[in-house]
C-alpha cells in the first residue's frame, strides 16, 4: 500500500478522526495507566501461575487505615502490592486489547507498551484504522482507510507532549515514587458507604490529580482530575490478573457525574517479546501492519 508522509499537524476529519474521537484516544491512554503496572498481592510468589484469573478478593496485608494516611508507610504497602521486585524486574512489555463504548460508537483498540518509553496504540471503526505510536522523544500518527493511500503525520510540540507523557511505563503513584511527581498528603473519604484513601498528588507533568485507593486491595479505585471546566473521574473495577499482573478489566468515565464512556479489556499478555522496531516510523517504501 502507498504511503505518503506530511508534515501537516492537522488531517481532515472523518467520522474517526474527528476531534473528538481523537480526544476518546487520549483519554484510553490515561485511564490504562493507572491499571498498566498494578501487580497482584503475593505476585512473587504467583507470579508464573495460570493467566487471566479473578483478584477481585485479594487481600493487601493489614495496616491500620490511620498509618496509611502517612505517605511514607502508604508508599511502602503500594509498591509492596503493586511494583514488587519481581514485577519491576521481569516485566518488560504489555499488551492490551478490548473495546470502548461511548453510547454512540464501539472502538476496537489494542495497546502495546515496552519500557522505558515505547508506546503503540491502534484503534478501529469500521472502515477506519488509526495508529499512533511513541519512539522515544518521537510521536508519529498513521491513518489508514480503505481505497486510500496512508496519512503519516509527524506530531511535535503541544500535540506531541500528551502522546508522550502517556508512554510512561507506571502509574502516577509508582512514577511519585521515581522522582515523577510528589504526593501532598493523604486522608479518608467516603464512596458508596465504603472507606478509602483518598491521595492527593501533582504528577509528573505538576498537575493536581486525587487517586482513591481501596486500603484492603491497596488497589486504586478511581482517579479524578478537576480543572475550571468540569470534573473527570475514572473508575477502575473488576480486576483480573495477566501472569500475576492484575489489570482492571473494567474501566468507567464520567465527567461531572454524567456517564461518558466504558473500555473493556478483553485480552492481555506480559513479556510478549515485542521488538522495538514495532514502535517506529514506517517506511514509506513498505507496507506495514
Amino acid at each position: 500500500m502507498a504511503t505518503r508522509y506530511t508534515k501537516t499537524k492537522k488531517y481532515k476529519s472523518t467520522p474517526f478522526g474527528s476531534t473528538k474521537g481523537q480526544k476518546v484516544i487520549l483519554v484510553i491512554l490515561g485511564i490504562l495507566a493507572v491499571g498498566i503496572l498494578v501487580s497482584a498481592t503475593r505476585a512473587t510468589f504467583f507470579y508464573f501461575t495460570e493467566s487471566k484469573h479473578s483478584v477481585g478478593s485479594t487481600l493487601a496485608p493489614y495496616v491500620a487505615i490511620n498509618e496509611l494516611r502517612d505517605p511514607a508507610h502508604f508508599m511502602k504497602q503500594y509498591l509492596h502490592v503493586n511494583c514488587n521486585e519481581t514485577i519491576f524486574n521481569h516485566t518488560q512489555s504489555i499488551r492490551l486489547s478490548g473495546i470502548i463504548t461511548d453510547g454512540e460508537h464501539t472502538r476496537n483498540f489494542t495497546l502495546t507498551k515496552k519500557r522505558p518509553n515505547l508506546m503503540r496504540l491502534k484503534m478501529d471503526q469500521g472502515p477506519i484504522e488509526i495508529t499512533t505510536s511513541v519512539n522515544g522523544e518521537q510521536v508519529w500518527q498513521r491513518i489508514r482507510s480503505v481505497n486510500q493511500e496512508d496519512q503519516i503525520t509527524i506530531l511535535t510540540g503541544k500535540e506531541a507532549k500528551p502522546w508522550l507523557q502517556q508512554s510512561r511505563f507506571y502509574d502516577s503513584i509508582i512514577s511519585a515514587h521515581q522522582g515523577y511527581g510528589h504526593i501532598d498528603s493523604i486522608e479518608t473519604t467516603e464512596y458508596d458507604s465504603k472507606t478509602y484513601l483518598q491521595v492527593f498528588m501533582l504528577n509528573a507533568e505538576k498537575k493536581e490529580i486525587e487517586i482513591l485507593v481501596d486500603p484492603s486491595t491497596m488497589h486504586p479505585f478511581a482517579e479524578i482530575h478537576r480543572t475550571e471546566d468540569q470534573t473527570e473521574r475514572v473508575l477502575f473495577s473488576d480486576f483480573q490478573s495477566i501472569d500475576g499482573m492484575p489489570i482492571p478489566f473494567r474501566i468507567e468515565r464520567y465527567i461531572d457525574g454524567v456517564y461518558d464512556l466504558t473500555t473493556t479489556i478483553e485480552s492481555g499478555a506480559i513479556n510478549i517479546g515485542v521488538l522495538s522496531d514495532y514502535f517506529t516510523l514506517p517506511d514509506p517504501h513498505k507496507s506495514t501492519d
